[in-house]
């Protein structure tokens, strides 16, 4: 298949590319599963703030992921699913429950009546400091991180979260998903990514107890919920999402060298990829941090902090799904990000799975603004007026906690919301 790989400069970087899209239509099974997808694409998790007061599914959600379902893609790797109340992002963010549990049954039959070949992973998750089950922040920390003050400030002596705690927390994820097999899910993802709790415990170097510190203990909420939902459940795929990298200098962020620069280190990285291997968990969608330097706790060079350019953004995002790929080439890993390359995003996913540096490509914006997407690219027919525009609108919905999704492509469902986060 490499042959077929060219290496084309795009924004800067060198990244392979390929003229054969059709190589991302071909089936992939998930490692140590019975689960084949029909293609190498699949939806990434996005939230839509769309559910009921109490967690279930509402009309928009349906509404989306009938969409993702028609554009062809492999796998819907669901958004954020609270497992506990409080750690909800909002008020309409999912939440399965013991009273709702039926609800999803019926919402995950009513995708899978007419798409039954495709597998639905949902995404586990605890928002941590992002938590505000009532649209008004609650903020739940394990660790003090300084430079997410941007968005949540907290102050130092701001209360962290007890060992007990977390493991209730355990215990709430085996629930969970143990109430994701009844409901007909294919998987579950144990979610550490993106600064939420259990992303927060990977880099929780200062934290004292079972849970910090050393690299066992700051694995060890993401490693034990795995097995936990491993006990609770027959048949259920598990799967996590990570940050190959924080972005984040030392001590403050996971996969860093630690002299306080923004070089990463990928032996941590490595580490905690083998132990989930170790786990049985052979399905990993691959993220990374934005670059969020504090100056107030870093004496970095304004020169040397990376500009987050589409090209330089996305770069990071493979470099980092490349490296596992090669370093486990018998587990599958999705890379992310592919929505930046715009124009390009099929040509480059073609010649990075070719290449063995993904096994699957995920996308979130471009799923929500391009109805039919996963069938255009495989085609090679992308239409360059249907690609997502990266305006960022859909994050003002998903900040003001609205109903999200695309209101540049798909005006009449939620231009509307947008105007009247932005009072016109």
């Amino acid at each position: 298949m490499t042959q077929a790989v060219q290496m084309r400069e795009i924004g800067g970087h060198v990244l392979p590319y390929s003229e054969d899209t059709a190589i991302l239509g071909r089936p992939v099974r998930i490692p140590g599963s019975d689960i084949v997808m029909k293609n190498a694409i699949v939806s990434q998790p996005l939230e839509g703030c769309d559910s009921t007061v109490d967690g279930a599914p509402g009309e928009l959600t349906r509404y989306r992921y009938r969409r993702f379902l028609d554009s062809g893609v492999g796998l819907i790797w669901l958004e954020s699913l609270a497992a506990q109340e409080e750690g909800r992002s909002n008020q309409h963010a999912l939440w399965i429950t013991d009273s709702n549990v039926d609800t999803y049954k019926a919402f995950i039959d009513e995708l899978k009546s007419d798409y039954p070949e495709v597998p639905i992973v949902a995404q586990l998750t605890h928002s941590g400091r992002f938590s505000a089950p009532k649209n008004k922040k609650e903020p739940i920390i394990a660790t003090y991180n300084p430079h997410h003050n941007a968005r949540v400030p907290l102050p130092e002596d701001y209360p962290v979260v007890t060992d007990e705690y977390l493991d209730r927390t355990i215990e709430a994820f085996a629930h969970a998903a143990a109430l994701c097999e009844q409901a007909g899910f294919d998987g579950v993802d144990v979610k550490a990514c993106h600064g939420y709790l259990f992303s927060e415990l990977l880099c929780a170097y200062n934290r004292p107890g079972r849970f910090g510190g050393s690299f066992e203990n700051r694995a060890r909420m993401l490693l034990e919920t795995v097995e936990a939902v491993k006990a609770e459940t027959s048949n259920l795929l598990v799967a996590t999402r990570i940050c190959h990298a924080d972005t984040i200098p030392y001590p403050y962020g996971f996969g860093m060298k630690q002299d306080g620069s923004l070089d990463y280190d990928q032996a941590e990285l490595f580490q905690l990829v083998d132990a989930l291997h170790k786990h049985d968990v052979n399905l990993v969608n691959v993220s990374v941090g934005r670059v969020t330097v504090n100056r107030e706790f870093s004496d970095l060079d304004p020169d040397s902090i990376p500009k987050d350019t589409n090209a330089d953004l996305f770069n990071r995002f493979f470099q980092g799904t490349k490296a596992l790929a090669h370093a486990f080439p018998d587990m599958c890993f999705v890379g992310s990000g592919y929505t930046l390359l715009r124009e390009d995003t099929a040509n480059v996913a073609a010649g990075a799975l070719a290449a063995g540096d993904i096994s699957l490509v995920g996308f979130g914006r471009m799923a929500l603004a391009y109805p039919g997407f996963a069938t255009d690219i495989i085609a090679g027919t992308l239409d360059s007026k249907k690609l997502c525009t990266i305006c960022g609108n859909c994050y003002k919905l998903l900040r003001a906690f609205a109903p999200t999704g695309c209101p540049t492509r798909d005006r009449d469902t939620y231009l509307p919301h947008l105007q009247e986060v932005l009072g016109k």
